[in-house]
């Protein structure tokens, strides 16, 4: 389990795409983890769902297996009392098992939900946006 502490909580949920791209980066990944619900679900590039912590642990380590080195392009945030949709443009070069370099690159979508302290973690994290399978 992942222990925060008062640096590490989002209070701006316009933050949480930069935040993510940062721990990405420094392949941090409780540092990712700790951006989430316990329930959060995350949307795969297949379409299929990974829900709760274990499976986004899964998720977000494949990602960082690729040392993958991410650029946000651009940011939009729309808060709605205690939810907030997020989207972003983001670009991500990697390194595929067999060494050959990958480029990814999408629109995302993640929605998240002020917590009883007033911090913000992502529930719905859907990287690949309206691109669907």
């Amino acid at each position: 389990m992942t222990t925060l502490t008062t640096d590490s909580v989002v209070r701006d949920p316009g933050s949480l795409s930069s935040r993510f791209v940062a721990d990405c980066n420094r392949g941090d990944l409780d540092g990712l983890l700790a951006l989430y619900e316990p329930q959060a679900v995350v949307v795969e590039p297949t379409g299929s769902l990974r829900e709760g912590t274990a499976a986004v642990r899964a998720h977000l380590a494949r990602l960082l297996s690729l040392r993958p080195a991410m650029t946000l392009l651009a940011t939009r945030t729309v808060v709605a009392g205690e939810l907030a949709l997020g989207t972003s443009h983001w670009r991500c070069d990697a390194t595929g098992p067999d060494g050959a370099a990958i480029r990814m690159e999408s629109h995302s979508a993640e929605l998240s939900r002020r917590q009883p302290d007033g911090s913000w973690l992502m529930l719905v994290d859907n990287p690949w946006g309206a691109v669907l399978p």
